[in-house]
């Protein structure tokens, strides 16, 4: 069994030249070393998932975004509505005008921290913001998707918005 473990295994991670170097340089198959993050690093995309950022946490950051990020990759975080207020008030602020993806999916948002987004996009101030995940965040209710839809943005699926054309 271990011998048929190994020889998938290695199939599987000689797919990419990074992998296989990897199993080369590696002295035995229990010493391989981990893989590359899932999110690669993408020009002007900032991922800060599964960070444990708080809503004091995610301020504190908002502060130091440059102004031209196309994404921002948040998930897996603990942010709730203050935190997302916070993240309102920095586009409110210091407008980021190229931003495009806002992924707020499995943090701790609920109908407050939504309704200020949806206010904010109904000024259509983040313009070039299409796409928001806000997904698994069981605590945004009816008055917060009613909110984002009255802002001009379609729910696809499990609180996974887009603007509507």
């Amino acid at each position: 069994m271990n011998k048929v473990y190994t020889t998938i295994l290695a199939l599987i991670l000689s797919l990419s030249t990074f992998q296989s170097q990897l199993i080369a340089s590696a002295p035995a198959a229990g010493d391989i070393p981990p893989l590359p993050p899932v999110y690669p690093k993408i020009k002007g995309v900032i991922d800060l998932s599964g960070k444990n950022l708080d809503d004091a946490g995610i301020t504190e950051q908002a502060a130091k975004w440059p102004g031209d990020i196309t994404g921002l990759i948040l998930s897996r975080n603990n942010i709730g509505d203050e935190g997302l207020k916070a993240i309102v008030n920095r586009l409110r602020d210091n407008p980021i005008n190229t931003l495009k993806i806002l992924d707020l999916s499995n943090n701790k948002i609920g109908n407050q921290g939504v309704i200020a987004l949806a206010n904010h996009l109904a000024q259509n101030l983040s313009p070039n913001l299409t796409d928001i995940n806000l997904g698994s965040n069981v605590d945004i209710g009816p008055e917060g998707k009613a909110a984002l839809t009255g802002a001009g943005f379609v729910n696809l699926a499990d609180n996974v918005w887009t603007r509507k054309k």
